[in-house]
């Protein structure tokens, strides 16, 4: 382990990058942004002192992370500190000579010096405000990496052809004055070309988001997995995939647990010419995904995505967000609260196709008074506990006056038979979907299987089980 940040002296070249990566086998090489505090005399009671010239961000007792209190009158409790005029103080049970305390020391782990094409490949980074800061600089990829107990993981700013892949990202905390707040795991701004691609993402508090982008035109994010983010309660609204940019790829991903209060968002999309398909968002505290833009010269698409037990809106539509919706599964979504399943409050037309909106707690599909135009058809519909459950530009409605309403054709009613109901959402033979929707110009299902002239609803095609041989012989 070195006790020192890694910064990158001169740059490599396009197609030849310079690598820093492990040297033989074994544990990955690790960057420790702190170093360890020894030398504590009593200052009174169990509080004890070190002189510590600069504030730390952040402190750690025998690897945990330590929380900052606002005075010396209020620092009591374990594995709390406090910093004054050039003095580190702890509260400890015993002598903390006798423990582990480290406190930041370095404003990152890895640091790449504005230098261009550079790879970091199986390094890890701790301890640290910023566990990789790739300034300036092009054609940068971290890959392999680990970062734990951070502030944010690993950002980037105006550094074009960026790419993170790989990685392993968990507990990143609150740091005042640290990037956007701390408590992100991969930030990236005032970019042209980000590809962030199966990253395993866990654990953010203070601002809370797994991945941000803002201000990127175009890139990608697919494959990641990212839960249990957005999980301080003081934070604004927490995001596990936050998009601000245009002509971005957001597919294959999957989000659970994430947020803990109102406003939180799983994935949130804004700006132009975005799309969002095969990714699966279930579970999370509120919002599953949400689309808003502020100008109306681009479309969103939406498909094949499964959005399920969220416990506010499954979808939501707003500001001059038109949007491509086909494909997608809402299921057990606004738990909690939200207006239905589907949210419609866009400024610009809208197409919602072949989708399953089904068992919402308390309402399938809203279109707003404020919602421009809304094409629809071949959706299916499954609402249990009956009533009023499609809201159309005034008021709601029951299945039996939703066509004439909505003016909606080839609109079904009915179970749609999943495989497992709320987890695997395969129609079984018989199911309503097959064969009822329209197509739409897109030719692979959730799985990837191909989709027929005319697809089924929902997410998936069908797939029968291959007939057994007739001509088998068992020899011994």
């Amino acid at each position: 382990m070195w006790r020192e940040m890694l910064s990158v002296s001169s740059s490599g070249v396009s197609g030849a990058p310079i690598t820093y990566s492990a040297y033989g086998s074994g544990e990955p090489p690790v960057f420790n942004g702190a170093n360890h505090v020894t030398g504590w005399t009593a200052h009174s009671g169990q509080i004890y002192r070190k002189s510590y010239a600069a504030a730390p961000g952040m402190v750690w007792f025998n690897g945990d992370f330590g929380t900052r209190v606002s005075s010396l009158a209020s620092l009591s409790g374990a594995n709390r500190w406090y910093w004054s005029a050039g003095v580190l103080y702890v509260y400890s049970a015993t002598d903390p000579d006798g423990a582990s305390i480290e406190a930041q020391a370095r404003g990152a782990s890895v640091y790449t010096n504005g230098k261009s094409y550079v790879t970091f490949d199986g390094l890890k980074g701790i301890h640290s405000p910023l566990a990789f800061d790739l300034e300036a600089g092009t054609g940068l990829t971290v890959q392999n990496c680990v970062a734990d107990e951070v502030g944010t993981a690993m950002a980037t700013f105006t550094t074009p052809y960026v790419v993170f892949q790989k990685n392993v990202i968990t507990r990143c905390h609150f740091l005042p004055g640290g990037v956007d707040g701390g408590g992100i795991a991969l930030s990236v701004g005032d970019n042209a070309h980000a590809t962030i691609a199966n990253n395993s993402i866990s654990y953010t508090d203070a601002y809370g988001i797994g991945i941000v982008l803002d201000n990127v035109t175009g890139g990608s994010v697919y494959g990641n997995v990212i839960h249990h983010t957005g999980q301080n309660l003081a934070a604004l609204e927490n995001y596990g995939i936050d998009v601000w940019g245009k002509n971005f790829d957001v597919s294959q991903n999957e989000i659970y647990s994430h947020g803990r209060k109102a406003g939180d968002h799983a994935l949130y999309i804004a700006n132009l010419n975005n799309s969002a398909s095969y990714n699966y968002i279930h579970d999370n505290f509120e919002m599953g995904i949400s689309v808003e833009t502020t100008s109306a010269a681009g479309k969103t698409n939406l498909a094949y995505n499964i959005v399920s037990g969220n416990g506010s809106d499954g979808i939501r539509l707003q500001g001059y967000s038109g949007a491509n919706v086909y494909n997608n599964v809402l299921y057990g979504n606004n738990r909690t609260d939200g207006l239905a399943q589907l949210t419609c409050v866009a400024a610009t037309p809208v197409v919602i196709r072949n989708n399953v909106f089904a068992r919402g707690a308390t309402g399938e599909l809203r279109i707003n008074e404020a919602a421009a135009s809304a094409t629809l058809s071949n959706n299916l519909y499954y609402h249990p506990a009956g009533g009023a459950f499609l809201y159309w530009k005034a008021d709601y409605y029951a299945w039996a006056n939703w066509g004439s309403v909505s003016g909606e054709r080839n609109a079904y009613y009915g179970d749609p038979l999943f495989a497992v109901p709320g987890s695997d959402f395969h129609p079984l033979q018989g199911s309503p979907l097959l064969g009822r929707g329209i197509y739409v110009g897109l030719s692979k299902d959730f799985d990837g299987n191909p989709v027929p002239g005319t697809p089924a609803i929902g997410a998936y095609e069908y797939q029968t089980e291959p007939s057994p041989p007739t001509n088998l012989r068992f020899m011994q």
